[in-house]
C-alpha cells in the first residue's frame, strides 16, 4: 500500500508550495490532499496520498495501524518538516510506487534477500531521454535534457572513480545516496521511505550505481576489489 505524507501546519490550498519546499516536488503529481485536523503530533495539516485504480491506499491517520516517520533534515531542510505514514499490515511495494512512465534501465534485488517482490527498476544514464541541438557546423548533437544533467554528471563522476582513475575512499553514505537519487527518477520515494523498508544493505547497496552506469562488470570488480 503506498505511504501517506502530512505536512504539518498546512491546508490543502498551500500543500503543493509546501511539497516543493521541504524538497519533494517530485512528489507533486497525483497527489490527493485532504485537509486533516490532527496528524501526527496531534497537529492540524495535509494528508497526501497517491491513489491508482489498481493500487488502495490509506486516506486516514490512523497511528493504530500506521507508523509515522518524521522527515529527517537534508542539507539546509530541517527535520520533521513532513511526516510519512505507513500502513503496518500492507508495506508498499515498488509496483504501487512506480511512475506512470518510468525509464528503462536494469532491474536491481533490493531489501532482504529472498524478499519477494523487491525487483526495482533503475535508470541506466544511457536510456535517459536526450534533446537534439545544432551543432555549430549545422550538425545535430544530442545532449542530456536539464532535469537530468546533475545525474548524468554524478554517473561520469562514478565511473571515473570505480574505474581507477579516482583514487579517493569509496564512502558507503556517498553509495547510498546516489542509489537513492537513481530510484527517485523512476520511483515515488523519499529516504524515509528506503530506511522503513530497508531496501539497502551493505551487500546490495552499490547496485544501483552499477546499473544506472549501465557497466555491471567493470563496475562490479571495482567494488570487490
Amino acid at each position: 500500500m503506498h505511504y501517506q505524507i502530512f505536512l504539518p501546519d498546512t491546508n490543502d490550498g498551500q500543500a503543493v508550495r509546501r511539497l516543493e519546499a521541504v524538497g519533494l516536488a517530485d512528489h507533486i503529481g497525483g497527489a490527493d490532499l485532504h485537509y486533516i485536523d490532527a496528524g501526527p503530533g496531534d497537529r492540524p495539516g495535509t494528508l497526501c496520498v497517491w491513489r491508482s485504480p489498481e493500487h488502495q491506499a490509506d486516506l486516514c491517520y490512523a497511528p493504530q495501524r500506521q507508523t509515522w516517520l518524521a522527515a529527517v533534515p537534508a542539507g539546509q531542510l530541517e527535520a520533521g518538516r513532513y511526516f510519512v505514514g505507513f500502513n503496518d499490515a500492507d508495506p508498499p511495494r515498488p509496483s504501487e510506487l512506480m511512475r506512470p512512465y518510468p525509464y528503462r534501465g536494469h532491474f536491481c534485488q533490493l531489501g532482504r534477500e529472498n524478499q519477494a517482490g523487491s525487483q526495482w527498476l533503475i535508470p541506466a544514464a544511457s536510456e535517459l531521454p536526450r534533446e537534439m541541438i545544432l551543432a555549430d557546423d549545422g550538425s545535430w548533437k544530442y545532449e542530456i535534457q536539464r532535469r537530468h544533467y546533475r545525474y548524468s554528471l554524478d554517473v561520469e563522476h562514478w565511473k571515473t572513480k570505480l574505474g581507477g582513475a579516482d583514487d579517493s575512499i569509496i564512502s558507503m553514505d556517498e553509495v547510498a545516496d546516489f542509489a537513492l537519487a537513481a530510484l527517485r527518477l523512476n520511483y515515488r520515494i523519499t529516504k524515509e521511505v528506503v530506511s522503513h523498508l530497508r531496501l539497502f544493505t551493505t551487500k546490495n547497496v552499490g547496485s544501483p550505481l552499477l546499473a544506472a552506469c549501465d557497466c555491471y562488470v567493470q563496475m562490479g570488480r571495482a567494488l570487490e576489489g
